[in-house]
């Protein structure tokens, strides 16, 4: 087992890749994993927790000085890119039916698995996992703040959302917490592939909730599929390109590609606990994934292709 999860984590990039062609044709009954999701989400918060000394990441989180920075980035992209789009979606002709889509995205915290894909591709994991649980204790805040802002009309129970949220969360930081206790943080660094195995393998199985009944839209409507799949990899490749510019100019490069990865890749199925019940929401979060699952092998080409990047030392 040790072996195939080394192996694994060697060929993380193809094999995120490929999931997204085979999981969706794959015969299993509908609805099968919904119920998995929150679990799902409390691993891969965990995965990242684990890797990285908890002390330090402690008083990274309780030091004004660190947070500050971290807190203004989330309100910026967040509300401020929903403040935006309900400012110009109206005035660029695009129907409020389809204004949740890019809101949706604005509104979601970081990617909760953004930290095990910067370990993977070698960038700033610590600064990606303060992004990741800010981002994650402030959305029963941030997402209705961005509904408002945005101009859309959505019934919201915000205690519910801060409940469920903060629920994962502590269960994340809990495994992460226990992992690390049995394990060891030396031997979890010194087994780098067999954890970026793991990592893997939880984003594989992440995959099944969210893809369930993809393929059905996929042979019933495929050019609203293929439309929406262009949308996320707009906003997705546009964001992250956007911000590892902008941060290029005056952070290390490590930092500045964690940066883009985190303000690329949304966590948007936690929307899908918050908004109501909406079809094309939940296939947009569908087809969502396919820029999110490819972005270890296209940024690693990218990569390798321009100035070295230094592996963070918190990975």
């Amino acid at each position: 087992m040790i072996a195939g999860l080394a192996w694994m984590g060697r060929h993380a990039t193809a094999l995120l890749l490929a999931s997204l062609v085979t999981v969706p044709l794959l015969p299993i009954p509908a609805g099968l994993f919904q119920p998995t999701l929150p679990a799902l989400v409390a691993l891969v918060i965990g995965l990242g927790v684990a890797r990285l000394p908890l002390a330090t990441l402690l008083t990274d989180l309780t030091a004004p000085r660190r947070m500050a920075p971290v807190l203004f980035g989330l309100l910026l992209f967040q509300p401020g890119t929903a403040f935006l789009i309900g400012q110009l979606g109206p005035a660029a002709g695009l129907l409020p039916a389809l204004m949740v889509l890019p809101i949706a995205f604005a509104a979601a915290p970081p990617l909760s698995s953004a930290p095990n894909l910067a370990l993977i591709l070698g960038y700033d994991a610590r600064t990606a996992l303060h992004f990741t649980l800010l981002g994650t204790v402030l959305s029963p805040l941030l997402v209705p703040v961005c509904v408002w802002l945005a101009g859309l009309e959505a019934g919201i129970g915000p205690m519910t959302i801060a409940g469920r949220v903060l629920l994962l969360l502590a269960a994340g930081l809990a495994l992460g917490a226990l992992i690390q206790w049995r394990v060891g943080l030396d031997r979890i660094r010194g087994h780098a592939q067999v954890f970026n195995g793991v990592a893997t393998l939880a984003m594989l199985l992440f995959l099944f909730p969210l893809m369930d009944g993809v393929a059905g839209e996929i042979r019933a409507r495929p050019l609203l599929v293929l439309e929406l799949a262009g949308l996320a990899l707009l906003l997705n490749l546009g964001s992250n390109f956007l911000v590892r510019a902008l941060a290029g100019r005056v952070l290390p490069p490590a930092t500045a590609r964690s940066l883009g990865l985190l303000f690329g890749n949304r966590n948007i199925s936690v929307l899908l606990a918050v908004l109501p019940v909406d079809p094309l929401l939940n296939l947009f979060v569908a087809v969502a994934q396919l820029p999110i699952y490819g972005t270890p092998l296209l940024f690693s080409t990218l990569d390798r292709r321009s100035t070295p990047c230094p592996h963070s030392s918190e990975s």
